[in-house]
């Protein structure tokens, strides 16, 4: 049996659906994202398309970017702006 982190260290995973929709919200282009995330906007545009599965680590550096300047996600491929006093605590 694999024992990997605590369910609390996981990060979820966005899905590419979020993603385009993440990047519409915010008004940024492919390569603003990536610029933010640090990836390539080949990988951006892989993700968002479908074209393969992204590694988890390409995930998870758009969903931090992400995540940096507001956006929440939850299940089914729902997501929405945090207000400022959200994001500040």
């Amino acid at each position: 049996m694999a024992v990997g982190p605590p369910p609390e260290l996981v990060l979820p995973m966005i899905t590419a659906a979020q993603c385009r929709s993440a990047r519409a919200l915010l008004g940024w282009s492919v390569a603003k994202l990536a610029a933010a995330a640090l990836v390539s906007e080949a990988s951006i545009d892989d993700f968002e398309l479908e074209r393969r599965p992204p590694d988890d680590a390409t995930v998870a550096a758009v969903e931090r970017a992400f995540t940096a300047v507001g956006v929440a996600f939850s299940a089914g491929d729902e997501l929405r702006l945090l207000t400022p006093s959200e994001v500040n605590g």
